[in-house]
């Protein structure tokens, strides 16, 4: 279900414009800016300075080589399996693919960006954009919120002035089953918290004492807010790495090349936050909100933030660790030009992605130098074809014995739907293999803004402007 701003658009404009507004919201856009809340052992960041380019340091090893396939035992070699994937198939594919289906299993949502679920749990929590999640059990949308933040809320249901903005991630501490801890990723809104419009907060919650099907509302603890100079690239994603450190996916904070401030330079400032996977410990330690793993960024180059992991994303809207494998795929979506997918093996940080020197491979000023800068696993040129990448994730469920260890990602603006494999000799996604025809056989305008794992490795997708989530199902 729409609301407000949508369906008068709906109504007033081509469908190609509708696209590009969803699109604008969802999976064009991320961001992050300046830190304000205290860490351990880091003065807060500046927007000003010069950008630094390039590694600066040696990254931390994976210990994962030998195998050239990421099903082929990595798993075995490093011990990096995700907390909460017990019941994941990490055998390998086995039997030719099936002809494959979308199977609704939630209708009547208003703007879902995500679905994810909670370690030792079978149950699926759908985040609304506007500030509500929702717990689907045993095949029923329970009609109480599990969380309703829509008060302190700004986002994309509201008004279109706030773009890609709204709740935009969940993730479930790796010991919630004793502990009960879940943290958010949203921007608030100034009028009804104390925090500036639009900024990037990362809170935690715990769920309520009384009913597991409830989180309390008023437990929230802030660990991060983050101001940000504009309304688009906000990124999304938080989640929880074999490691236990709490994994944060942030854009460049607007997006657009020439303006006054010129956002895109965030991505390459490295005293700043934005354009940046940050990587925290949300344990807070004495007068600290969080702590800071010793083998961060910053322990091989002072420029660093105490926060920072990688570096050089424009909008990182969507970013999974394979459960099996603990491979982190992100997907970062583009300018003008190319979407990619990162990649990077458990324990490998510290890589520059490029932005906004390069968008993918290709460089946005002719003649730009690469140097010390990590190129995706997988990118794709705009045109008719695709235009918006939704990150996804790795298939480790048991009714499709053929697609496990496969990538499932998709496209927000043409509904397109792929999987691939990684080739772990020279860390490349195989050409992908397009299910679209199959997927989205009636070519719905769906707007995938999510492709998630269950607790039994099957995978789910949230469709924004269709309201729904669907599982990925043989025929």
């Amino acid at each position: 279900m729409l609301a407000g701003i949508v369906l008068v658009v709906i109504m007033s404009i081509s469908l190609r414009s509708v696209l590009n507004l969803f699109a604008v919201f969802s999976v064009l856009h991320a961001c992050s800016s300046d830190k304000t809340s205290p860490t351990n052992g880091g003065a807060n960041e500046s927007t000003a300075g010069t950008a630094a380019f390039g590694a600066g340091g040696q990254a931390p090893t994976a210990g994962a080589g030998g195998a050239a396939d990421a099903d082929s035992g990595l798993s075995d070699q490093t011990g990096t399996r995700i907390p909460g994937t017990e019941q994941y198939d990490c055998s390998a594919a086995a039997g030719d693919v099936p002809a494959l289906a979308l199977t609704k299993v939630a209708s009547s949502l208003r703007g879902p960006g995500l679905v994810t679920y909670a370690p030792g749990d079978g149950r699926l929590f759908i985040v609304e954009v506007q500030g509500t999640i929702y717990v689907y059990d045993n095949g029923t949308l329970i009609p109480q919120p599990f969380l309703d933040i829509n008060e302190r809320v700004v986002s994309a249901e509201d008004a279109y002035v706030h773009k890609d903005r709204g709740l935009l991630g969940m993730a479930f501490h790796p010991n919630f089953a004793n502990n009960g801890l879940f943290y958010v990723h949203y921007n608030p809104d100034g009028q009804t918290t104390p925090y500036a419009t639009g900024s990037t907060v990362i809170s935690e919650y715990h769920v309520s004492a009384s009913d597991p099907n409830l989180a309390d509302p008023n437990s929230e603890r802030l660990l991060l807010n983050i101001p940000q100079p504009g309304t688009d690239h906000k990124g999304g994603t938080i989640t929880f790495g074999s490691d236990g450190m709490l994994y944060i996916a942030l854009g460049d904070g607007d997006g657009r090349l020439g303006t006054a401030v010129d956002p895109e330079q965030n991505a390459q400032n490295f005293s700043g936050l934005l354009g940046s996977i940050l990587r925290i410990d949300p344990a807070a330690s004495l007068d600290t909100a969080y702590t800071i793993p010793a083998d961060n960024w910053y322990s091989a180059r002072s420029d660093a933030a105490p926060e920072l992991w990688d570096k050089g994303l424009r909008n990182p809207f969507r970013m999974n660790f394979d459960g099996c494998t603990g491979i982190l795929y992100i997907g970062d979506v583009g300018l003008d030009n190319r979407e990619e997918v990162d990649v990077e093996l458990p324990g490998q940080g510290w890589h520059n992605y490029g932005w906004p020197i390069t968008e993918g491979t290709r460089c946005v000023v002719a003649g730009c130098d690469q140097t010390g800068f990590v190129p995706p696993a997988y990118e794709y040129q705009h045109g008719l074809v695709a235009s918006s990448l939704t990150g996804g994730a790795v298939y480790r469920g048991s009714s499709i014995p053929s697609l496990r260890g496969s990538y499932f990602f998709a496209d927000f603006e043409t509904n397109k739907i792929w999987y691939s494999k990684l080739n772990l000799t020279d860390m490349t996604l195989a050409t992908p293999v397009d299910k679209t025809s199959e997927l989205n056989a009636a070519q719905r305008q769906l707007g995938i803004t999510s492709i998630q794992n269950a607790a039994d490795g099957e995978l789910y997708l949230t469709a924004y402007i269709e309201g729904a989530v669907y599982r990925i199902t043989a025929l």
